[in-house]
């Protein structure tokens, strides 16, 4: 299964456990430049290892989340509701606080400048294409036992 997660819910931190694997997209940069065809990339190594077994967590990036689905329908899509704005948005601010790294900054400062768009924008993707999607309804949460509900 491919698991499409906000910034923020636990992809690193659930990855390497119990058949989870984190593709982070930061690491598609190479001296500062990222291939045109990153998504595409991703998306086939993400498929690949789906159909090996393992649960591949992705970015919501939208070229990534169209790429997957023109390949597969074993996805799910998990964020953060509307509701918990100042929560995950503070949540990602002491994350940076406490490991200063340009892919920390990046989370926070998206979610800071575009949570409520981003939030409906993967809602409604979801919806349009027919995609499983999971809300975070209250912090704490257990990424893993959200996981296996679905």
């Amino acid at each position: 299964m491919i698991i499409f997660g906000y910034p923020g819910i636990g992809k690193s931190t659930l990855g390497g456990k119990a058949r989870f694997i984190d593709l982070d997209s930061s690491n598609f940069w190479i001296d500062g430049f990222r291939n045109l065809n990153w998504y595409k990339e991703i998306a086939k190594i993400a498929i690949s290892i789906s159909e090996q077994g393992y649960n591949v967590f992705l970015p919501t990036h939208q070229l990534v989340r169209d790429e997957v689905i023109e390949h597969t329908d074993d996805v799910i899509c998990i964020f953060p509701h509307m509701n918990l704005k100042d929560e995950w948005i503070k949540k990602l601010q002491d994350r940076y606080n406490n490991h200063k790294s340009a892919k920390n900054f990046k989370a926070y400062d998206h979610a800071r400048n575009k949570y409520i768009g981003s939030v409906i924008e993967l809602e409604r993707w979801c919806n349009i294409h027919n995609i499983r999607y999971c809300r975070i309804d209250e912090i704490p949460y257990d990424l893993a036992e959200i996981l296996n509900n679905y």
